[in-house]
């Protein structure tokens, strides 16, 4: 299994960003998290 924390700047570009790779076969674990700075995070799994 493999696991990617993705990162971004707005929540547009998290829902854009993990659109993409739901179709490249990732799946969102959890929940969404945003930091005091405003970054946007979701961990996403992949079988390998």
């Amino acid at each position: 299994m493999e696991y990617k924390l993705v990162k971004t700047l707005s929540y547009k570009g998290l829902v854009e960003e993990v659109n993409k790779l739901i179709k490249e076969g990732w799946v969102p674990q959890g929940g969404i998290f945003e930091d005091s700075a405003k970054n946007c995070f979701q961990a996403m799994i992949k079988k390998s």
